[in-house]
């Protein structure tokens, strides 16, 4: 896996794509929470096309 930081608001969406691997977490100083949605097949297709 290629590291690479970066930080992110708390209003903002991340797209992450299946194929890639990844890691994410919170400082622990600011912690906060994660709300995870998967797309699949076609679907997938259609958001990252957008």
């Amino acid at each position: 896996m290629q590291r690479r930081k970066v930080q992110h608001t708390k209003t903002e969406l991340l797209l992450l794509p299946t194929d890639k691997e990844h890691a994410y977490g919170a400082d622990n100083s600011d912690p906060w929470s994660i709300s995870c949605i998967r797309f699949c097949g076609e679907s997938q297709l259609n958001v990252r096309n957008q």
